[in-house]
This record gives structure tokens, C-alpha cells and sequence, in this order.
């Protein structure tokens, strides 16, 4: 066994629960208010399709889900959240712990910090540490509806992040330069900087954005035409990678509006 192992303490909602199944054991009456485990079955229909899948042969699924399953999730993101994601970015797990652990294991480095609510589920601290990063606690009161405030999250930001996100913040800026430098000499795009995220959207001067997002993409650079976002006439560009890609598909989007247009 790793050392890893050794640094979860276990949960202690577990440990209540086990202690008072041991009481019943012995024949004391608990009233067990521990684990949040509902006491009705489960709705009708998800009974029957877990009989009908019993009753077909199954074999391994994607580790990210069935896509039939992952485009149910996507659809519902969108119609109660008004999210859109692709399909490729939608994963499917065991359970809420599980997908925030593979998030942890994914991007946490050692050493990195955490901010976790307080009240927080018993695991997360664990989760964290086992994953090489730092938990720091921040109080959520009863007043404030055990939410966390815009002012208690901006107090509980040290240095680290701090740095990390400047880090960050500088790396995106000469990417977003980067494209626009290319871009903006186009006169056949009308290309505004973005003040944040990691897209940019310029607006067609003519022409329309599905076939020239076909066009790119035939032309080897996939962008998203503006249409998927209600705005038709534009194209959206992430430039969340490294620049010589960047620079490389920015100029090949320069290059296909101009033989679009001659």
C-alpha cells in the first residue's frame, strides 16, 4: 500500500451509521437520522427499464457513458440550465463524489488550494489531500443560508491562486493577441477583442457562417458557427491552446474568407 492510502481519516457519517447498525444489532431501537438514503422505492418507470436492460445482453460501456445516456444528460442541461455542451463534453459517472474526485485528480497539482464551503461533505477535504492539494475552509453561516458570499470567497483567495490565475490571465492574453493579430488584418471579419472567457467571435462581413464553418473544416481548422449561439454571421474561436496552433488555424481562416470570396 502507498502512502496515499493512509491519509483519508474516513467518513464519519459512515462511522455513525455503522455504530448504530451495531446498536440494532444488539436489539436497541435507533432512530437512524445518519445517511441520506430515501425510504421509497424508486419511480415506476426507472424500475422497468432496469428490468428491461437486465434482460438483454450487456457488455462493457464507454468509460465516459453510453452516448445515448450522455446525450439525455446534454438535452436536460440544456432545456432546464439553458447550457449547451457537445456531446464529447458531457461524461457520465457513479455519483456526484466521483466526478468531483476525477476533476480533483485531474487538474490539482501538489500543492494546490482548494476552497471549500463550510458546511462541506465529510469527503471532500480527503479528496483533495489524496489528490495532492490544499483544503482551505471557508465559513458559510446560517445567516447568509450556508452560501458562500462574494466576499468571504474574495478573503479566502491567498497569493497561490492569486498567482495562478495572474499566470493564467497573462498566458490567455497573448493567446487572444496572438489571434488577433492575424485576424484583424482580414478585411472580411469584424473582429472585437473579448473582455473574458477564452473565445473570440468575429462577425462575418459576408458570407454565411455554417458553409464557411464547413469550408474551415474541410480546410483542416474546426470552428463553431455563431448560429449555434443565435447569432448567425459570426464565428466562434477558442484559443484555449497553444499558440502556433492558434496562429496556424487563425490563418487558415483568413485564408479560406478570402478564396470564399474571390
Amino acid at each position: 500500500m502507498t502512502g496515499r492510502l493512509g491519509t483519508p481519516a474516513g467518513s464519519p457519517i459512515l462511522e455513525m451509521a455503522r455504530r448504530a447498525a451495531e446498536y440494532r444489532a444488539q436489539g436497541r431501537h435507533i432512530v437512524d437520522l445518519t445517511l441520506g438514503e430515501p425510504d421509497f422505492a424508486p419511480p415506476g418507470h426507472v424500475i422497468a427499464a432496469a428490468q428491461e436492460a437486465a434482460g438483454r445482453v450487456l457488455g462493457y460501456s464507454p468509460a465516459n457513458g453510453l452516448p445515448e445516456l450522455r446525450r439525455a444528460v446534454r438535452h436536460a442541461v440544456q432545456r432546464d440550465r439553458g447550457l449547451e455542451y457537445a456531446d464529447a463534453q458531457v461524461a457520465v459517472g457513479c455519483g456526484a463524489k466521483q466526478v468531483i474526485f476525477n476533476a480533483f485528480f485531474a487538474t490539482l497539482r501538489p500543492g494546490d488550494e482548494v476552497i471549500v464551503p463550510v458546511p462541506y461533505w465529510a469527503s471532500y477535504p480527503d479528496m483533495i489531500r489524496l489528490c495532492g492539494g490544499l483544503p482551505v475552509v471557508v465559513g458559510c453561516p446560517a445567516e447568509s443560508g450556508f452560501r458562500l458570499t462574494p466576499q468571504a470567497l474574495r478573503a479566502a483567495i491567498t497569493e497561490l491562486p492569486q498567482g495562478i490565475l495572474a499566470e493564467r490571465r497573462a498566458i490567455y492574453l497573448r493567446r487572444r493577441d496572438a489571434a488577433l493579430a492575424i485576424l484583424c488584418q482580414s478585411p472580411r471579419l469584424d473582429t472585437v477583442a473579448p473582455d473574458g472567457a477564452f473565445y473570440l467571435f468575429p462577425r462575418l462581413v459576408t458570407g454565411d457562417d455554417l458553409a464557411v464553418a464547413d469550408a474551415l473544416l474541410e480546410a483542416g481548422c474546426a470552428t463553431v458557427p455563431g448560429s449555434a449561439f443565435g447569432a448567425p454571421d459570426h464565428l466562434r474561436l477558442c484559443f484555449a491552446t497553444d499558440i502556433t496552433t492558434l496562429q496556424a488555424g487563425c490563418r487558415t481562416v483568413v485564408a479560406v474568407l478570402d478564396e470564399v470570396a474571390s
